[in-house]
């Protein structure tokens, strides 16, 4: 009603108005409703005068349903990449960052400003690890997945352990992006170490302790055999 009002109020200053669209749902008479596009239009005598309004209508009701359909399964995923534990980069084919969530800016220290346009393998991978980040970032893009542990660089400069998914997007099989995804594995990784180490202890203390049993033993069996000697020396 209130675009058809401001069409007639165009129309009584002397503009012609573009014909009006809107969007209603409508009741049906089982009850239930449907979604119809109106394109409205006045109507002008010879004069030039509006006398009517004409207007065509369509259904749009599977247009809408799939629309809002979009919109869950688009509002599901926001709510997915930012509430896992996670970080996220979203990229071209090329690497450069078009998206990244929460985990990600806590993990690597970048606020999303300051990642999203940059190249993904030049803001975290550090020197040593920039011709493997760009590997598997040119694999990727050519439509390979790859997983894979391995050391990236935070903000700071600080080194953090993590596993790493690398893979493209596909939609309608065509490839529109790729996704990291990466793990802070740092615990578990000092874990291994310190397992590693404290197994390496264990074994140095066992060949010690063996050490010393044998040595224990040889020079029992030393003293044995020189009391005979000696014994046998004196009677002599």
């Amino acid at each position: 009603q209130e675009k058809i009002q401001q069409s007639l109020e165009k129309a009584k200053s002397g503009t012609v108005p573009a014909p009006s669209v809107t969007e209603v749902e409508q009741p049906c008479k089982d009850g239930s409703s449907v979604w119809t596009e109106v394109v409205s239009r006045l109507m002008f005598d010879a004069t030039g005068k509006p006398v009517g309004i004409m207007g065509v209508s369509r259904n749009i009701t599977e247009r809408k349903q799939a629309d809002e359909e979009t919109q869950r399964e688009r509002a599901y995923f926001d709510r997915f990449v930012e509430t896992t534990p996670e970080g996220i980069a979203i990229c071209d084919a090329q690497g450069r960052i078009m998206r990244v969530n929460a985990e990600f800016v806590r993990m690597f220290g970048y606020g999303v400003d300051e990642a999203v346009g940059q190249c993904i393998d030049d803001l975290v991978a550090p020197p040593g690890r920039q011709e493997e980040a760009r590997a598997i970032t040119r694999s990727t893009g050519q439509g390979e997945k790859n997983l894979l542990e391995t050391v990236r660089r935070r903000k700071d400069g600080t080194l953090v352990d993590v596993s790493l998914i690398a893979a493209p997007v596909l939609i309608t099989g065509k490839q529109e992006a790729i996704y990291s995804i990466y793990r802070d594995i740092t615990e578990r990784k000092q874990a291994e170490e310190a397992r590693k180490k404290a197994e390496a202890q264990l074994r140095q203390s066992q060949k010690m302790e063996a050490i010393g049993t044998l040595a224990g033993g040889i020079a029992h069996d030393f003293n044995n055999l020189l009391t005979g000697i000696l014994g046998n020396a004196a009677i002599i």
